[in-house]
This record gives C-alpha cells, structure tokens and sequence, in this order.
C-alpha cells in the first residue's frame, strides 16, 4: 500500500503542469476519546485511563503542546508527554485521577499539534471520590541523629515508615531539603509516576547516609520530606501529607598526632618521647585525646618495651645499639583516632671506642659475654670481664682507666642482651696495644623448668668501634658448659679474627 501511494504522489508530480498547484501531505491527527470519565475512586487512591493520539497520515505529525487544566489543585495528571506522532500510528497516553475530594473534580488536556486541519483537540475529564477507608503514616525515628561523623567520612542510619491507616499508603517522593546539603537517601525512592505503594500495616526501612566534607566541621543540619497522599496534615503546616523527619550530624575533625623531633642517645640509656604538641582540629577541641604509642622497628634481638604508652610522654630502655622507629595514633575525646601516624627515629648510637653486644633466640637459657686479655684464663676475674662481681669492672689500665672495661648488664632471663663497653681513655678514647678474645658461656640451659622443646640456641655478638658496626658473629651452642671463643679484638688495628671454635664443659664460678 505505502508503495502505491509513493507511486501516486510520483505520477501526480510527472504530470503536472506548468502553473499546476500540487497539494502538499500533511499530517491528520485524530486525538479520543473527547471524554474520559473515571467513576468513583476511593478517597486518596488512584485510577488510570488511557487516550489516544492517532496519525493517520504517511508523513509525521507533531504534538507542539499538551496543556491539562483542572480544577482540583492537580488531582489529574498525565504520565506520558509524547511530542512526534509517527506515520499511521496511534500512541497510548497514560491519565492519572487521584481523588481528593468527595465531589466530582473536572478538568481538560488540551492538545496543540501541526494538523493544519484541526491543531487544537481537547478531553474532558471528570472523577469522583468516595470515603470508605484513608490512608495514614507514621515515621520512627521522628528524628535522625548521625551523632559524631568524622570531617571527610561517612555515616549511616535508617529510619521506618508504617502504613498505619485503612487504605494504600502512597509515598509520591522522598527527597532531602535543601538539595546541596550533604545527605543521600541511598534506597530506591519512589516518583509521583511512581509511587511507592503500602498497604496498611506494612512498614519499609530507608537508608540514609552522611557524606560531611574534610574540612567540615561543626553541626549540619537538613531534613527529610516526605509526600504522600494522605489528606490531612502532618508535621508540615499547609502541606496535606507531607511529613518532615529533621536531621543533623556533627561533624568530626580528625585529631593531629604531633611527636618530637628524632633523638641520638647512647646504647643502654633510657629514651623519652614527646606527644605533647598532638591537637585537636574541632572548635572547640574534642578534648582530653588519648595516646597509643608503639615501637614499630627495634634493633634485631632487642626486647625492650615501652613505658606509660598511653601518656603524652612514654620511655623505653634502649637496650642494643642500632635504629627504634616509634609510631603514635592519638584519639580525641569521641572516639576518633588521627589519620596520619606520627613516627619519630631513635638512634642508638654507640660513642665509646668499644661496645660489644651479645643476643640469643633461647627464652629461657641463659649465656654469659667474656672479654678476655690475650692468654687470660676463662673465668679468671683479674683477666676475664664477665658477670662476677670481681669480674665486671676489673682494672687493667691503672694509668689509663678509661680504657679499662666493663659488664654493663647480665641477663639471665632469656634472649638477652648483655654488652661489655670499653670507653677509651680522654678525647681520643685510647685503648693499649693488645688483643682481646671475645666469648660466649652457655651458662644453663635451665631445661628443668623450661617448656621451650630444645636447648639448642643461635648466638650473636655484635662488635661496634667507634660508633660503627665492625663484626657480627653467629654461632649455634646446644649444650650447658659450651664456650664459644667468637673471635679476637686486636688493637690498634682495630681488627676483628672470627673463630668457631667450641669447646665442651666449661665451668664458671656461680655469683
């Protein structure tokens, strides 16, 4: 057929002649039913008819405007907007009633479109409403409090809506207002072409969330309306069925962790820190903030711990030489914790001409450090440094006694540490000519009370010179009495010779 009518409107062109007027094709729209009556309809609920807007033409039409005037304050409303009108078509619009009232409501939809012949087309309408049951709404909680949220972070909460009347609960719409303020409601909402639909007794949970940005601080303030097509008013005066849940959320500046500047302290001394200057960002501070210090890295083999970690101002023994990073997250008043860590370097740096450390990996063994003169005997108090009384501090140098050395501590609990430190004599920490053996007791075992499953330990003796790290020497001892001759110290030239050398059943006088 569409090629027939091609063919016509081809030939009819051909034929024509000079001075002939040819009727151009345009669209014929035909818009029904003139009336569109929807009956009876329960207060408050809806109905939905349909109309027709129908090309029956060949070329397209248009629909310039649809305009729906009526005179109960827009009980009636379309649901489609169509604006092209396709060759030999008929579109179905959509006409929503909503009584509102128990006399009858009337209104009109005029349509504007480009047929020539009859560009205006207009339906009546009329609707009815009827009072047999009403919906009605209840919110829980009437208010949302997010409480603290932290500047830059997020907050979650819900609330319930309950259909607690005796007809269908419509919910039109759920937005925030103002729009920009920085709340989302993050379930499905509904829309007036929409609506969420209850029946009574039916309750459905919303979610919102608290999006406050990193600078924000203070509390934010906004609330939630919800229309609805309950007839009377709520909470919002001269709004029928609209319902107003007010919000608010205080927002929370993450506190500042602030720790002082990195230290240089010598082995085996006591090192403070400093969290006094941590703040809080808030106006006014959440205060008093709270401390959580922790040494994050330590020389290998040192145990020491930290001291009042939860104060502004902890310590801890430094018990080897070598690198302690420390790490601190502060908490203000709510609960919130700085974002950033803090860390500050403690250096343990050796300034004695001679520091010799000695660690195991045994928990409950116990290993003794000797430094012996060059062909002293082991154990000898006048010629070994060692853990005696007679032994610790013996005097080797009467002329120079800074070069005289010392135990600075016997540890007799497990993995150590125990050091023997030579100072030097004056500026230049002289130290006589000589050589120096260095060793290791395995003192005992103690595996009469030990629950560790072996008596097997790895040794390791540090040797620093002048601050620097010159040797570190590893041996495994298994037995009580083995001694291990590490290595020997010769001065001046400051060399370390290792050894491996073991020898079985050693004995040392007790304390």
């Amino acid at each position: 057929m569409r090629l027939r009518t091609v063919l016509v409107v081809a030939a009819l062109v051909t034929s024509a002649c000079e001075g002939d007027v040819v009727a151009q094709l345009a669209p014929s729209i035909i818009v029904t039913p003139e009336h569109l009556d929807f009956g009876a309809v329960e207060l408050a609920q809806d109905e939905v008819r349909t109309a027709n807007v129908e090309n029956i033409q060949i070329v397209a039409g248009k629909l310039v405007s649809i305009e729906l005037v009526d005179d109960c304050d827009g009980c009636f409303l379309l649901l489609d907007h169509p604006t092209d009108v396709p060759p030999n078509t008929k579109l179905d619009l959509g006409i929503r009633f909503r009584a509102v009232r128990l006399a009858a409501a009337t209104g009109t939809v005029t349509f504007t479109s480009d047929d020539p012949k009859q560009p205006l087309q207009v339906i009546t309408l009329i609707g009815r409403g009827k009072d047999t049951r009403r919906p009605d709404i209840a919110v829980a909680p009437t208010t949302l409090d997010f409480g603290f949220v932290p500047a830059g972070g997020v907050g979650v909460t819900s609330f319930a809506i309950r259909s607690t009347g005796t007809n269908n609960l419509r919910i039109d719409r759920i937005v925030i207002d103002p729009p920009n303020a920085p709340f989302r409601i993050t379930t499905s909402t509904p829309s007036p072409e929409r609506p969420g639909v209850m029946i009574p007794g039916a309750q459905a949970s919303v979610s919102l969330r608290a999006t406050l940005p990193e600078t924000q601080t203070g509390t934010v303030t906004a609330r939630i309306l919800i229309e609805t097509n309950v007839l009377e008013e709520k909470n919002f005066p001269g709004r029928k069925g609209v319902v107003i849940v007010p919000i608010k959320a205080k927002a929370n500046l993450p506190p500042i962790a602030r720790v002082g500047a990195d230290q240089t302290v010598e082995p085996w001394s006591r090192a403070t820190l400093d969290g006094s200057q941590s703040f809080d960002q808030d106006d006014p501070p959440d205060d008093p903030l709270t401390y959580r210090w922790e040494i994050v890295r330590k020389p290998d083999g040192s145990t020491t711990n930290l001291e009042r970690a939860r104060t502004a101002a902890p310590s801890f023994w430094v018990d080897l030489a070598g690198r302690y990073e420390i790490a601190l997250v502060v908490t203000d008043a709510l609960g919130l914790e700085s974002q950033m860590v803090a860390t500050t370097v403690v250096e343990a740096l050796p300034t004695n001409a001679v520091r010799i450390e000695l660690i195991w990996d045994h928990p409950d063994a116990d290993f003794d450090l000797h430094l012996m003169r060059s062909g002293g005997p082991f154990c000898d108090c006048a010629n070994d440094v060692h853990y005696r009384d007679c032994g610790r501090t013996p005097n080797w140098f009467p002329v120079t006694p800074g070069a005289n050395p010392r135990l600075d501590v016997d540890d007799r609990g497990g993995f150590g540490p125990e050091n023997i430190n030579i100072d030097g004599e004056g500026a230049e920490r002289f130290i006589p000519d000589g050589s120096y053996d260095i060793a290791v007791h395995y003192y005992a075992s103690n595996k009469g009370v030990s629950m560790w499953p072996t008596t097997s330990s790895e040794v390791t003796v540090r040797v620093y010179l002048y601050g620097l790290l010159a040797a570190e020497l590893k041996q495994t001892l298994v037995n009580d009495g083995d001694l291990w001759r590490a290595g020997t110290l010769n001065w001046p030239a400051r060399t370390i010779v290792p050894s491996s050398q073991v020898l079985s059943s050693q004995t040392c006088a007790m304390f």
